[in-house]
């Protein structure tokens, strides 16, 4: 074999398949499968929060202890009154399915969100249907 054929083909074939292409692998593994799979958790992590929101929201509504003590502000009263750790989380979850999630998924869960809820009309089918409708379209985009 001639030597100046194995220093000019095998030196740098060498090269690139031991230094080179492993670089070229880890990039291409963190654009197309990590970043891809970081989106899709974190989309599943929004979707789980949006289920307890939405559950949370329910388990407020259906209170009746926290019903009787609604506050008042200039005379105005919420329809429902929940605790400060439900509208926290609510309106957290719609930020960010406003944010990571189409149109009419973000339409959807505000439909939910804004559905009238009451203790006087338990089981309350409108909101039971707009919250499965809303959760989903967020589960057919994750």
């Amino acid at each position: 074999m001639d030597f100046t054929l194995v220093v000019s083909v095998a030196i740098p074939a060498g090269i690139v398949s031991g230094i080179i292409s492993p670089f070229i692998v880890s990039w291409l593994k963190h654009t197309f499968i990590w970043k891809r799979q970081r989106n899709i958790e974190f989309k599943n992590s929004i979707f789980r929060d949006a289920v307890r929101a939405l559950s949370m929201l329910e388990t407020d509504a259906l209170d009746a202890a926290l019903q009787l003590d609604k506050a008042s502000y200039k005379g105005k009263m919420r329809s429902v009154e929940a605790r400060p750790q439900t509208f926290e989380l609510c309106i957290t979850v719609g930020s960010l399915i406003e944010c990571f999630f189409t149109n009419d998924a973000f339409k959807a869960w505000e439909k939910a969100y804004k559905s009238p809820i009451s203790i006087e009309n338990a089981p309350d089918i409108e909101f039971i249907t707009n919250r499965n409708d809303a959760l989903k379209k967020l589960a057919k985009e994750l």
